[in-house]
């Protein structure tokens, strides 16, 4: 067994799944079968990795009751698709998260300007620069639709927090105005890039398989 130790406690599962797995835990777990692994994530976060590696799908509530629980289902997801880049699990996990994630905030529902400032603060915090989940952030942002906004009551302070967030973060700025420039003038630049390519936010490249080429594809 091996003790996965997370910022909100610990959780001890089988060291043969995570060792066929992860090499990133090194000789912790190949010496012997009792160890201790720390990683920077959530219990959640790293149960639906666990339960990936064992059952090979992703589990989370799916519920998008409302916002409260729709943020509950993206930051463990986020949590999720965090632990399996730590442990640098082989591509077909990151991906289908990604397509989870995906699948929740691109969902066509009526949301507030507070709440896109949630889910945008979430997605900007896990994905940095250059990678997959920041290019998603970006092309949703520009190419949503804006009659899914209802605009919130009072000062407008959500508006003006999100145009920080893209302000502050020079390469979330820079591919903002790239993109916006892009939807503008080009008819390419107006497709929905995760509508239009299930691996247009992948990670597995060209020399690999995407994992839903099983049959499990984005809808």
């Amino acid at each position: 067994m091996v003790r996965v130790i997370c910022n909100d406690g610990d959780i001890d599962v089988n060291v043969h799944a995570l060792r066929a797995a992860s090499t990133v835990p090194g000789r912790a777990l190949t010496r012997n079968d009792t160890a201790q692994l720390r990683l920077n994530t959530t219990r959640k976060g790293f149960s639906v990795l666990f339960v990936w590696l064992c059952h090979g799908k992703i589990e989370y509530s799916d519920g998008l009751i409302d916002h409260a629980s729709e943020l509950d289902d993206l930051n463990l997801l986020c949590a999720a698709y965090e632990t399996g880049k730590i442990l640098e699990i082989p591509p077909a996990f990151v991906d289908e998260v990604m397509d989870c994630i995906i699948g929740i905030v691109a969902e066509p529902t009526v949301r507030t300007t507070s709440e896109i400032t949630d889910i945008v603060s979430r997605l900007r915090r896990v994905f940095g620069p250059d990678t997959a989940g920041r290019k998603f952030l970006v092309d949703w942002l520009v190419r949503s639709d804006t009659e899914d906004v209802e605009e919130d009551s009072g000062t407008g302070e959500a508006e003006i927090e999100i145009v920080s967030m893209i302000r502050e973060d020079g390469d979330l700025l820079g591919r903002f105005l790239r993109e916006i420039f892009h939807n503008k003038w080009t008819e390419a630049g107006r497709i929905r890039s995760w509508e239009s390519d299930n691996c247009a936010y992948h990670t597995h490249g060209a020399d690999r398989p995407c994992y839903a080429a099983s049959g499990k594809m984005r809808t």
